[in-house]
């Protein structure tokens, strides 16, 4: 029988392609020999990566143990999931809190034009927090020589001597007060020895008494009774300051202030005048009561 032209080229076409189909599938004993002698490729370049960083940090922990095991010190390793940054808070080296607190000072008038007055005094306070506080304070001031010519400023001894002029002086003698202390602002300044001053700023408000003597020497009133009737007084005051305390320690520290003194006095029973004394003052406070903890 004879074969068409057309079985005969399908006939080849499928053997051709069982022949090349069988040869896909087949396993080459050459390329298993080539992988035994070059080594497996199927390991990534992120793994091996991976490795030698392993490798690494496992060589610097060994190099701190050892470091620790010279100093005598145990070294506690920490699994990498369990390693933070740990943020610690300094505690606050110097508190008030329910704590008396004594101070004796020193002061002098700046804005008398007339007068030199020298304050010595002392206040006694409390902190009922550390922002808040109360406070008693009161002075006195002395009289220096014959009568009151110590405190004369040189500008008031010529107008009185040279020129015939007789200004109204009055002398803050002493004043108290009862004050509430604000203290809003702590804050450290850091020393070259790697020290800290520690700081505090307080404002304070009150009100009181002021007492005032005249010097009727100037005017040639002694003896005058509308004079005499107003030469001591004591008025209602105002007081009103702020200032900075430096602690020195938990129990010590130096307090540098300015106050003013606010009050309206009577001049030889005619005339009014609002006065008002600003102070500056150095004192020495001592914390007492309540032990920091």
């Amino acid at each position: 029988m004879t074969i068409p032209p057309l079985s005969r080229l399908l006939g080849a076409t499928f053997l051709a392609t069982t022949l090349a189909t069988g040869s896909a599938f087949a396993q080459d004993p050459l390329d298993d020999d080539l992988a035994d002698i070059l080594g497996d490729d199927t390991s990534t370049e992120e793994g091996s990566v991976a490795e030698e960083v392993g490798a690494v940090e496992s060589a610097a922990d060994d190099d701190d143990a050892a470091e620790a095991a010279e100093r005598g010190v145990e070294r506690v390793v920490l699994p990498p999931a369990r390693r933070k940054v740990i943020k610690t808070l300094q505690p606050k080296y110097f508190l008030k809190l329910r704590r008396g607190e004594v101070m004796p000072y020193v002061g002098m008038v700046t804005n008398d034009p007339f007068l030199r007055r020298i304050l010595f005094g002392a206040s006694l306070g409390y902190h009922v927090t550390e922002v808040l506080g109360i406070e008693l304070n009161g002075s006195y001031s002395p009289t220096f020589g014959e009568e009151g010519k110590g405190d004369y400023k040189v500008v008031t001894s010529q107008i009185t001597e040279q020129n015939a002029v007789a200004p109204e002086i009055s002398r803050l003698t002493a004043h108290a007060t009862l004050n509430l202390m604000f203290s809003p602002f702590y804050g450290k300044v850091a020393t070259r020895r790697r020290g800290a001053i520690v700081f505090d700023l307080f404002g304070v408000f009150g009100a009181g008494i002021a007492y005032t003597i005249d010097d009727l020497n100037v005017t040639n009133s002694v003896g005058e009774e509308f004079a005499e009737a107003t030469r001591s007084q004591v008025h209602p005051a105002l007081s009103f300051g702020g200032g900075l305390r430096v602690a020195f320690n938990k129990t010590f520290a130096l307090r540098f202030e300015a106050r003013s003194l606010s009050y309206i006095g009577t001049y030889e029973s005619t005339s009014l005048e609002l006065k008002n004394n600003l102070a500056l003052m150095l004192g020495a406070a001592f914390f007492v009561g309540r032990k920091p903890e």
